[in-house]
Formats: structure tokens, sequence, C-alpha cells
């Protein structure tokens, strides 16, 4: 998850002055979870994903979200897209082919836009090495 969602969440939120929660991590949440008799957590026990979780908010939120298919956390945010298109806007077809003529480690205008973030921010040369995504392709 570190080099993917949450490490996407952290940058993005960061660059523009926001912090980003992720209650599931929760330490308390996950010794909680994990005190449940894991029956009650499997889809076979009841017939739906997460149906323990649904009980829980049932009485705090609408029927027509608790009981909605699962779906992808961003899908179901309506943000799988968003900061996708926000970098196709800003990163151009001609730089992405200069990014690429000069080997930097991106293949996509998303990422090029996350690594010039970053290095706008992190100016030493060895600051990329540090990201797992970046380590051993840079000189």
């Amino acid at each position: 998850m570190h080099n993917l969602n949450l490490q996407r969440l952290d940058r993005m939120t960061m660059a523009h002055g926001l912090e980003g929660r992720v209650p599931f991590l929760d330490t308390d949440f996950i010794e909680l979870s994990l005190s449940i008799d894991p029956t009650l957590k499997l889809y076979k026990t009841f017939g739906i994903e997460k149906w323990l979780l649904r009980q829980a908010f049932s009485d705090l939120l609408p029927q027509e979200i608790v009981w909605r298919d699962k779906m992808e956390f961003a899908q179901g945010c309506a943000s799988s897209t968003v900061l996708e298109d926000h970098a196709n806007s800003c990163i151009t077809e001609q730089t992405l082919k200069e990014a690429h003529k000069k080997k930097l480690p991106v293949s996509t205008k998303e990422e090029l836009f996350y690594y010039q973030i970053f290095r706008n921010h992190f100016t030493h040369p060895d600051a990329a090495a540090l990201i797992g995504k970046w380590q051993g392709t840079l000189h």
C-alpha cells in the first residue's frame, strides 16, 4: 500500500497543504477488528461483503449508502480520475516525450506530474533514490 495508494494520497494532499486520513488503518481500529470473531467478517456468513461494518453504520448513514454494492474507494468517492485528469491537463505530450528522452523514471503524464512536484520540493540529487519506485532508476 505504501508504494501506491497511501503514497499517492500523501503526496497530493500535502502538495496542497491538506492532510488525508485513512481511518481503517488506525491502530485502535485494527486491534478492535482483530478481536472480532473472523466468521462474522466472512462473506459466506451473511451473503454480503462487509456485513458487520454495514450493520455498525446502519443507524448513522442513509440505507442506500449502507447497503449499496461494494466498490473501490476511489470509485466510491468519485475521485478515481480527478488527480489523473489534473495531471493530464498540466503535462503536455511534448513534455512527457522530453522526460522519456532524459530517461526519467516515469511512464505517464500523471507520474511525471508527481515526479516534478517531488523534484521541486526535494532538490538534492539523491532524494529520489529514497522512493521505492525510483530506487536504482536514476543516475
